[in-house]
């Protein structure tokens, strides 16, 4: 048996852990019943499972809820299978730490969302992200700010809550990546926290070794008040852990994010088009338009 030993729960904190399992398989399964009682909630990325093969990740520890979003249903739908599976992501919440806990809807497979609530706190926003690999094509930087802004929409459709980012956003924070700057404005216009990560062991969480390639796009961003200045993610090394990423952990005090303490962040309007009146705003461009007097010789 690979389950350790149940503990008694701190509700000072709470503990989050972040792995890209590369295929969720008997090791990954393994490793994270090793572990998993060391923390609250567990975010997952490529699952590589399909709705109908998500149900073994109930095995992992029965005290544990999961969510999970496959990306493969379309493929799995279209016909002919062919390649690997990919992608896939998923949050375990350990039992009774929330009152109530609420899957929420993203326009995207790359995602995995749930709301948490408990009497006397901010509801929280919790979300396991897969970013698109960095090939450095136009197509994989569109398909990247189109991610970020399905992560966005949850965000403004929650105003009042705090929220917690993790996953492999597959960049580092170095500024050699186009969709770096995409990250970084994203977190300045929430008033986020990219946490920095600790590196007095190793400096990376994706390791090829055969590739000789070693890189640190695993991370957690965050709502400013929940940590404090100086907490750092940590990168978990484990002999257990057969995936080509380290799995990572950080610490949220939560008398940091109850509803009665804390400064509360700026409510900051944002206008939606999904929820807009477009006729409306066609009919009134179009009109206004056409009160425009151009010279002639503009056309030309």
């Amino acid at each position: 048996m690979c389950i350790g030993k149940f503990y008694t729960l701190n509700m000072a904190q709470l503990k989050f852990l972040s792995l890209n399992c590369h295929g969720f398989n008997k090791a990954t399964l393994c490793y994270l019943q090793s572990v998993i009682t060391d923390y609250d909630i567990v975010l997952l990325q490529e699952t590589w499972l399909s709705n109908q093969t998500s149900h073994v990740l109930d095995n992992i520890h029965p005290g544990f809820n999961v969510y999970h979003t496959s990306a493969m249903e379309h493929k799995l739908t279209s016909g002919l299978v062919t390649g690997r599976p990919f992608g896939g992501t998923a949050i375990l919440v350990r039992e009774n730490v929330f009152k109530q806990i609420t899957p929420l809807t993203v326009n995207t497979v790359r995602a995995t969302a749930i709301c948490c609530s408990s009497p006397g706190q901010r509801n929280l926003v919790v979300m396991s992200v897969y970013m698109p690999w960095d090939d450095r094509s136009l197509y994989q930087h569109d398909e990247y700010v189109f991610t970020v802004g399905c992560i966005q929409a949850i965000v403004d459709a929650h105003p009042d809550c705090n929220f917690l980012f993790g996953g492999d956003w597959n960049l580092c924070k170095n500024g050699r990546y186009s969709a770096e700057l995409c990250v970084r404005r994203f977190c300045t216009d929430n008033q986020f926290c990219w946490v920095d990560t600790c590196t007095d062991r190793i400096d990376y969480t994706y390791h090829n070794d055969n590739n000789d390639h070693y890189s640190l796009i695993d991370h957690f961003i965050c709502s400013a008040n929940l940590i404090h200045e100086g907490d750092k993610t940590r990168i978990m090394i484990d002999g257990l852990n057969t995936s080509d990423h380290f799995a990572i952990s950080l610490k949220v005090n939560q008398h940091t994010w109850s509803g009665g303490s804390g400064k509360s962040a700026p409510s900051v309007i944002k206008l939606r088009w999904d929820r807009a009146n477009v006729q409306l705003y066609q009919s009134e461009c179009t009109q206004l338009l056409s009160t425009l007097n151009l010279p002639t010789d503009a056309l030309y």
